[in-house]
């Protein structure tokens, strides 16, 4: 019986979103560790996990002030660093529920700078340029990552293939999205280009392009405040196993969580649910973590990282949305 669009999509998702799950339960039910995660959670040291959530916080605001230093390059007025704020709450929110390679982001994030007053040409601007400093950031953040594992002789069978598919995928997404010019479009079947995400990916190279052009100095400030952010996330990472008395140096903490956040991207699921913990999960007990200590310790992050900020996430969207629509722009991304 053949179904219909919706529910073949559907389908396609539910299963793969079991099949992370499955992946994920297969990890934690190795020898038991859950019961044991268990006793490790009931001497948590919870200031720690404050600090987990302040880093988070701090990330949040880290993609507001960047969106205030790339207007000030392309001297475009910009909204004040507390409305940045919720619009970095809905554009991750976006970016997690809708994993397109950044091109969802992108999307939102355009809209919400000229509900802020920019212009038609540099709202895109700012967007472009994040864009391309998140492509240049991922990419040096992975190799040094590999780089990180290599020296701490972590480089395991498992180490190598999560690397080698974030490598992958910090190299592929930007070149699908750089290369899909409107001839490449058109080459496409009709009901592919009837997308609307497509219509998104072929604005978005007009936009990159363009951008590119500036030189290399424009993408150099994005990309700086992106690998700061990497750092941010990756000692919140580290952080979450010094809660549950698990000691994971930074460097190591900074790689595994960029190569799991990296590499799972390529599932398409919604935050990589799933994967990101099986990867974290598995790449932290290469680094010599305990097995109890890393399901406590990354399940616990991405509760404060990943579930928690959905919330005031949800809430900044819709708020955004209504901002669209007071200035006659299409609400949908």
């Amino acid at each position: 019986m053949k179904l219909p669009s919706i529910e073949r999509k559907t389908l396609v998702r539910g299963v793969s979103v079991v099949a992370a799950l499955g992946l994920l339960v297969v990890v934690i039910a190795d020898r038991g560790e859950a019961a044991r995660a268990l006793r490790v959670v009931m001497h948590v040291r919870p200031g720690w996990l404050v600090l987990v959530a302040v880093l988070q916080i701090a990330f949040f605001f880290l993609t507001a002030r960047m969106w205030l230093s790339i207007g000030k390059l392309l001297r475009e007025p910009t909204s004040s660093l507390a409305g940045l704020f919720r619009l970095s709450l809905a554009t991750t929110f976006a970016d997690l529920t809708m994993p397109t390679g950044g091109v969802a982001g992108y999307a939102f994030l355009e809209r919400g700078l000229r509900a802020r007053g920019l212009s038609t040409i540099g709202a895109p601007e700012v967007a472009a340029l994040e864009l391309l400093g998140f492509y240049a950031a991922q990419l040096l953040a992975v190799v040094a990552s590999m780089i990180v594992f290599v020296v701490r002789d972590q480089w395991s069978p498992a180490a190598r293939a999560v690397s080698i598919a974030a490598l992958v995928v910090a190299l592929v997404t930007p070149l699908v999205v750089l290369t899909a010019s409107t001839a490449v479009i058109r080459l496409l079947p009709a009901r592919l280009r009837e997308k609307r995400f497509v219509a998104h990916v072929a604005q978005l190279h007009e936009e990159l392009v363009a951008t590119v052009r500036r030189g290399p100095r424009y993408v150099l400030v994005p990309a700086l405040y992106k690998i700061a952010m990497y750092v941010v996330q990756g000692l919140a990472f580290a952080a979450s196993f010094a809660a549950f008395g698990e000691r994971l140096p930074a460097d190591e903490a900074v790689a595994i969580h960029t190569v799991a956040t990296t590499a799972v991207t390529a599932t398409f699921l919604p935050g990589g649910i799933g994967g990101f913990e099986a990867a974290s999960i598995i790449l932290s007990r290469a680094a010599h973590a305990s097995d109890a200590g890393a399901l406590s310790a990354v399940l616990f992050f991405r509760a404060l990282t990943f579930w928690l900020p959905l919330v005031p996430g949800a809430i900044a969207t819709q708020l955004e949305l209504r901002s669209f629509e007071k200035i006659g722009q299409p609400s949908n991304a």
